[in-house]
């Protein structure tokens, strides 16, 4: 005699939500990246194939990685970082806290720094791995702009800024802290930059040799002459 086993009951508004905030996320990191990376809305019309992204001379099917290595290897330390600068932050704040009594101004503007820091920087070294390893240049384009704002900002906050807003004062421990997050940070944005833009030109040109390959043979026209791609600045052209 069978028994009818119940599903259990899933929490469909969360999901939903769950759904719509990626769906929100996604969309607002595409916004970013036809803003920042040229060249980037001009291939978003192109669809190539995982299997057919790039054609050898041989005429064979392959794919070229363009991921950025150094970026990678930023990342990988920047996550063994951050746990490190999370905790050394939050003592000093609450040293200043205990024993030098700071105004309630200086209070919330650390506060505040430290809690958009610490929410944001988890998803920050998210899209900079999943779209660096997975070529999403709109993934790239959302690391991009959290690594310049807040992160950025915050660590010259906590390194300079503080005597300026709220009449703080910076410890030297906050110094080196934030100084080397910065030297991770700084070199982040131009290498992030630069995987994006050169996943693009990549993705471009494997669409055009797609076509080549598929059309007449692995590049080359009907009449046996050859066929160069040209990608430069975003913009595609081919030259027979």
């Amino acid at each position: 005699m069978a028994s009818a086993t119940a599903s259990p009951n899933l929490p469909q508004p969360k999901v939903q939500s769950s759904i719509q905030s990626m769906s929100h996320l996604e969309s607002f990191n595409s916004l970013v990246a036809e803003r920042v990376f040229h060249g980037y809305k001009h291939r978003q019309k192109m669809v190539v194939p995982f299997h057919l992204s790039n054609i050898n001379d041989r005429g064979a099917i392959g794919y070229e990685i363009s991921s950025n290595p150094h970026y990678q290897l930023l990342l990988y330390f920047n996550v063994l970082l951050f746990p490190f600068w999370a905790i050394g932050q939050i003592l000093v704040i609450r040293w200043k806290l205990v024993y030098f009594n700071p105004s309630l101004f200086h209070t919330l503007l650390m506060s505040i720094f430290y809690s958009f820091f610490i929410a944001v920087e988890p998803l920050r070294l998210w899209l900079g791995f999943y779209g660096n390893l997975k070529e999403r240049v709109p993934d790239l384009a959302g690391a991009f702009l959290f690594t310049l704002f807040p992160q950025l900002f915050t660590c010259f906050y906590y390194m300079s800024i503080q005597p300026y807003l709220g009449s703080g004062f910076t410890m030297p421990f906050e110094i080196a802290l934030n100084t080397a997050y910065c030297c991770l940070l700084i070199p982040q944005i131009v290498l992030g930059y630069i995987s994006a833009q050169g996943i693009i030109k990549s993705q471009a040109a494997s669409f055009f040799l797609t076509l080549g390959g598929e059309g007449g043979g692995g590049g080359a026209d009907g009449d046996g002459e050859e066929e160069t791609v040209d990608v430069e600045g975003g913009r595609l052209s081919r030259a027979a």
